[in-house]
């Protein structure tokens, strides 16, 4: 029987402990292994007033998350990720593995970028660095990564926040911290229900983390992506209601702490205030607002009859060649409104529209409107209306010498005519003497000029007459029979003639005798002259090997010897306990040698067998193994030792090529093997190269390209980053300026 002390203390106790059993934090930290926890990026919840549950994996499918605010997905490798509920609720993800799993890519992946100096990114056209050190150790290759969605393979709905930046060229290929709002469509043909924010400045390798090394700007990023995710609403219009009357506000807006407040509103519109008297305006004042009420105000007319007498008054009058009389109209300007109020108002009405002009309030004709009623059909004069459109206007007649160049042509292929103020009276032509049109004009009969019309068939026309070396080969003869003479674009080329006949390479001959294996061979060297007499003619030798005389047993300063043994299966005595040899075997100084022993097996030495735990060798697991055995057994030399070796028990290669697989020790079973997985095993897993500009190196057009690298492949320390290259594309042949290559401009041969 339980006192009534000890139950008032036990359901105590009950109360105390169920409000904290059923308490949940603000944020659910995803996980698989505890190392892989990153405890800094823990600390920023918490300074943003955020609490932190650590989800193990294999409890994701038993965890209600709508009791979460955020979740937060790590950079590990987890093993079931489609049980993951990205967007279900509002997500952040800093994992590299599961890109195309969770949607956000197609299967190429996530990507990541790494460099030999400290990353930056590219943030509203600024470029911001985000890490303090370009390495996680001072000696260590391996360097700081981040990760990015790829502007080519990245979900639609996906918006950059911050850009990659890979240098001076400043190509951005994908986004490093990304946005997607609640109804974004991903790669895997899921809808989010909730904001998802990409933040890919969290990496994990070898244990190392990318946030110890975070700048500043990097940590305010992840808090811009904690207060996207996490905020219930970032401005008014995420808490309508669907209620006109209520003015609906988001407190806060854009952090975790925003919310949706509702305050009523009395009136929208003025309809909304009638009163049914047609002579009030009735008013919504401050109208959408919480502040909003009715008025009501009688207005001072409604008719333009409240305002007086309309029709025409005094004589008629012209204007724009019509004739009009002045209209008094009586109006009632606003009318039904507070602003109403009465307006005489006097505008001219069209009476007679005039088919000429008009003059004192009458129609009457006119001579011309414009220069065409003055038209003579004749193109050589110019007609003219004076005071067109008036009844003092008249027609006026000029002459005009030319029009066209072609009125000025005086048949003479050797003068530029030109007419001057063309088609008017101060027309008249001009004759500019032409020195050449082509260049034989300009033949001075020497064939050792260039003879060249410059700007032909122009005023600016002129021949020019440019010495040139030679051309025909004959023209180039240098009296010297040892080259080869020619005549190439003008210019003599006296090319020496290497060789004539095979004389002129070298005498062939025979080396001395000499041993190749067990054989007597002789050399033997010839000279020849290829392409002879020529300026491509060259020198060549052959060097070849005779065999003179196969020898039975050795060959020694180019003759054959014999000797005693070549084999120690030639000294058997049939002495199990006899080393049997054959001294200087296959010479001629070799004899039988038949020398005893000191053991002969293992036997011999003692016992063999394992010691002590596993442990890790070579990246695999090992276990001491101790062996009595006979050195040497059955030689000279035998003699028994003691010693220990380490012997696998466990090959820690999983014959997958995408992970790393290696030896771990352990506290309790001495060594187990871990298989991590291998960012790239070459260059194409970094991506591909990319052109990011052109730019002209003397008369050739080069390009900058972007070429991706694979650091240590196929290593648990591998990681992708870029390098810029410069190419060749192609020889401009008109020259090259600004990154392009020029066109030719036509000029004439010769």
């Amino acid at each position: 029987m339980w006192s009534k002390k000890s139950l008032i203390i036990a359901l105590l106790v009950m109360v105390l402990i169920l409000p904290l059993a059923s308490a949940v934090s603000d944020v659910a930290y995803l996980y698989k292994k505890s190392i892989r926890i990153d405890q800094n990026v823990i600390t920023e919840f918490n300074s943003l007033g955020l609490s932190v549950d650590t989800i193990q994996e294999n409890k994701i499918t038993t965890t209600d998350f709508s009791k979460y605010k955020i979740i937060f997905v790590g950079d590990e490798l987890f093993s079931n990720p489609s049980k993951i509920p990205v967007g279900q609720r509002p997500t952040i993800i800093s994992n590299y593995y599961h890109g195309a799993v969770f949607g956000l890519t197609d299967n190429d992946g996530i990507s990541q970028l790494a460099n030999n100096k400290p990353l930056n990114v590219n943030k509203n056209s600024q470029i911001i660095q985000v890490y303090t050190d370009a390495f996680y150790q001072a000696g260590v290759s391996l360097a700081i990564p981040y990760y990015y969605l790829s502007d080519e393979n990245k979900a639609p709905g996906f918006t950059k926040t911050a850009g990659t930046y890979t240098g001076n060229t400043g190509l951005d290929i994908g986004d490093v911290v990304s946005y997607a709002f609640k109804g974004a469509q991903l790669v895997n043909g899921k809808t989010l229900n909730n904001k998802v924010c990409f933040y890919g400045l969290e990496t994990i390798k070898n244990g190392k983390r990318s946030s110890d090394y975070w700048t500043p700007v990097a940590k305010q990023m992840f808090e811009e992506c904690v207060e996207f995710t996490g905020s219930q609403c970032s401005s008014d219009s995420e808490c309508n209601d669907n209620n006109t009357h209520t003015q609906d506000t988001c407190l806060n807006p854009g952090t975790v702490n925003s919310q949706c407040v509702y305050q009523n509103i009395t009136c929208i519109t003025d309809s909304e205030c009638n009163d049914n008297n047609q002579r009030t305006v009735d008013q919504c004042v401050n109208a959408n607002t919480t502040e909003s009420y009715c008025m009501t105000t009688e207005v001072n007319c409604l008719y333009n009859s409240d305002c007086g007498i309309t029709g025409f008054i005094e004589e008629n009058f012209c204007f724009s060649d019509d004739v009009y009389r002045d209209f008094q109209n009586s109006t009632c300007i606003n009318p039904g409104t507070l602003q109403s109020h009465c307006d005489i108002e006097v505008s001219p009405r069209l009476i007679e529209q005039c088919s000429e002009a008009c003059s004192d309030g009458q129609c009457v004709n006119i001579i011309c409107y414009n220069d065409n009623d003055c038209s003579d059909s004749n193109a050589y004069t110019k007609d003219t209306c004076l005071n067109p459109g008036t009844i003092t206007s008249q027609c006026t007649y000029q002459d005009i010498a030319c029009i066209t160049n072609n009125d000025c042509n005086d048949n003479n292929a050797y003068t530029q005519d030109t007419c001057k103020n063309p088609n008017t009276p101060q027309s008249y032509c001009e004759y500019n003497d032409i020195e050449c049109i082509t260049d034989i004009d300009c033949d001075d009969s020497s064939y050792l000029t260039a003879d060249i019309c410059l700007h032909p068939g122009t005023i600016t026309s002129q021949c020019t007459h440019t010495p040139i070396e030679c051309v025909y080969d004959a023209d180039c003869d240098d009296n010297n029979s040892s080259t080869a003479d020619s005549c190439l674009n003008s210019i003599c080329h006296n090319d020496l003639i290497e060789c004539f006949t095979n004389f002129d390479c070298g005498v062939n001959s025979q080396s001395e005798l000499f041993c190749s294996s067990s054989n007597v061979v002789q050399n033997s060297t010839n000279y020849a002259c290829l392409n002879a007499g020529t300026k491509n003619s060259y020198c060549t030798q052959n060097t070849q090997t005779n065999i003179l005389e196969q020898c039975n047993d050795v060959c020694s300063n180019g003759q054959c010897v014999d000797i005693i043994c070549s084999l120690d299966s030639e000294c058997n005595d049939d002495d199990a306990r006899t080393i049997d040899q054959c001294a200087n075997p296959g010479t001629t100084s070799s004899f039988c040698r038949n020398t005893e022993v000191n053991c002969l097996n293992d036997l011999d030495c003692g016992v063999t067998g394992y010691i002590e735990k596993n442990f890790c060798f070579t990246n695999d697991v090992y276990k001491k193994y101790q062996n009595s055995t006979c050195i040497n057994p059955a030689t000279l030399d035998s003699y028994c030792v003691i010693s220990v070796i380490p012997i696998k028990t466990q090959e820690c290669d999983d014959n997958n090529g995408e992970t790393y697989d290696y030896c771990a020790p352990i506290q309790d079973d001495g060594a187990i093997c871990e298989h991590d997985f291998i960012q790239c095993s070459e260059d194409s897993d970094c991506g591909i190269t990319q052109l990011a500009n052109e730019f002209c190196k003397g008369n050739d057009l080069w390009g900058n390209y972007s070429v991706p690298n694979c650091s240590n492949p196929g290593d648990v320390i591998s990681q992708c980053s870029s390098s810029n290259e410069e190419s060749f594309i192609e020889v401009c042949e008109f020259g090259c300026a600004q990154g392009a290559c020029l066109e030719g401009v036509h000029d004439v041969g010769f």
